[in-house]
């Protein structure tokens, strides 16, 4: 077993300094140090438009300027990430996340209880195959990441708001059509893990949320034997992120969690794996800009477990 010590930290502050864009730095600093995290919000409202949805390279595979559904997704999740919910009254917090609400559940279809991660304009700008708006990404989603948004929202919204009502009825339902799916997809499996984790701090569908990790963990094992490599969603780490594990399981997070401290870049962050599966010449540009965006993931992951010295 391998952590990072303070050493490596240091080093890693100052790599995330000098390689990774502002909101990535506002997001690292939001979580290890001591400075405001309205430094988040700031850098977040760049990101959102008009409409309060997010677009403009928020995600870096997709630079379309304009307000998509994931794109909000993971502005949610930085916020959640940070450490804001609920009862966070500063009043930035507010306005950002009403407008971004107000997009999600009434600017934004809602077909058949799921939301449409991509929007046919993302055509007109470089993005990764995933955001290419078609019926098969669509149907390789499924509940990805409508499932995880609507956790999100129960954990960041005031109970008195109509988003929150929505929110709730919406996520009880995909949590039982979840349940049901004998086949859920990779995507799926790595939302799900997010709601276990907020129903369980919120003790929400406490019946539904424990079938719903023993299903998954039963899943993640099944992905892992059946390919034993690290890249990307095959990293059961990414996969099991907010499940309960077991035994088995955790060893394998485990040892994934060491690999991931041994397999830093020579400056001491992380760098991309993966490739977008399109023509645009913007990929190469992307891979640096994911530098600091994948490391403060990963250092997220690794502070959940305790591997941060």
């Amino acid at each position: 077993m391998s952590n990072l010590n303070q050493k490596d930290m240091q080093n890693i502050e100052m790599q995330m300094y000098n390689r990774s864009r502002d909101i990535d730095v506002a997001i690292y600093n939001g979580m290890f140090s001591d400075l405001p995290k309205e430094y988040v919000l700031d850098s977040l409202l760049m990101y959102q438009n008009q409409d309060g949805g997010f677009g403009s390279g928020l995600y870096i595979d997709n630079y379309n300027p304009s307000s998509t559904v994931y794109v909000t997704y993971e502005a949610l999740r930085t916020l959640y990430v940070c450490g804001f919910d609920k009862f966070s009254n500063e009043e930035l917090y507010n306005g950002l996340i009403n407008k971004a609400m107000n997009y999600l559940y009434n600017r934004s279809s809602i077909i058949k209880n799921k939301w449409n991660h991509n929007i046919e304009s993302n055509s007109k700008f470089a993005h990764s195959d995933f955001f290419t708006n078609k019926k098969e990404n669509l149907e390789m989603c499924g509940y990805y990441p409508t499932i995880s948004i609507y956790a999100l929202t129960l954990w960041l919204c005031n109970e008195k708001k109509a988003y929150y009502k929505k929110a709730y009825n919406g996520l009880k339902i995909a949590l039982n059509e979840v349940l049901a799916n004998s086949n859920p997809s990779k995507y799926e499996i790595m939302a799900c893990g997010l709601v276990v984790e907020i129903c369980n701090k919120l003790n929400l569908f406490t019946e539904e949320v424990s079938k719903l990790n023993e299903k998954m963990v039963n899943l993640v094992k099944t992905v892992i034997s059946s390919k034993e490599t690290w890249p990307n969603l095959e990293m059961p780490v990414i996969l099991t992120d907010g499940l309960v594990l077991d035994e088995e399981l955790n060893t394998k997070v485990e040892e994934n969690l060491d690999y991931l401290i041994a397999n830093r870049a020579t400056f001491g962050l992380w760098e991309a794996f993966h490739k977008w599966g399109t023509v645009y010449p913007e990929e190469d540009s992307a891979k640096l800009k994911w530098i600091g965006y994948i490391s403060w993931n990963y250092l997220y992951l690794l502070n959940k477990h305790k591997k941060i010295a």
